[in-house]
């Protein structure tokens, strides 16, 4: 499949790279020439690119442990320009998928805090929780995103799975 893949990628639409990649990265199958000829083609159309489907690109790539410094680049400044069509699980797959691959994209960091702090109501759990990771595994206390983060945890503690509250609770007491 993925060797079939790699010529018609020229003809795939933006969805469909990154179904594609999405597929690949849930089988941890990494296919280096279908990527390459994945992320050249998805260069060509990052303006096509919706909130979803730049964030589920950036989570296959962190998934695979594919680190295409100029693919996430491109990535982050077409997911600053529509930072307002992010949700909240999209806001925090791409700040997870920056923050697995170790690269501190600070224009998307700031992007992704302000939009995460306005929208940190509709988080649900595992949004916490994967945004709290994210934060001390760049090391990052960005406090307005910090503070929400808790007072949303805390209004919603009841409701919670015991899974991401103390991955929450982990991730702030590592950045003391």
């Amino acid at each position: 499949l993925a060797f079939a893949s790699v010529p018609s990628c020229a003809e795939f639409e933006s969805q469909t790279i990154s179904n594609l990649a999405w597929s690949f990265a849930r089988c941890a199958y990494l296919d280096v020439p279908l990527l390459q000829a994945m992320s050249e083609e998805a260069m060509r159309k990052l303006q096509d690119f919706r909130a979803q489907c730049l964030a589920n690109t950036a989570w296959s790539l962190a998934s695979l442990l594919v680190r295409d410094a100029q693919f996430l680049e491109a990535m982050a400044a077409a997911a600053i320009f529509s930072i307002r069509e992010f949700n909240p699980q999209n806001l925090s797959n791409m700040l997870w998928a920056f923050a697995k691959l170790q690269v501190a994209d600070v224009p998307l960091r700031d992007a992704i805090a302000s939009a995460s702090v306005h929208t940190i109501d509709d988080f649900d759990g595992q949004n916490l929780s994967n945004t709290s990771w994210s934060l001390s595994a760049l090391a990052w206390s960005d406090v307005p995103l910090l503070t929400a983060i808790a007072s949303s945890a805390f209004r919603k503690m009841l409701s919670l799975s015991d899974q991401d509250l103390t991955n929450t609770f982990w991730a702030f007491a590592s950045l003391q």
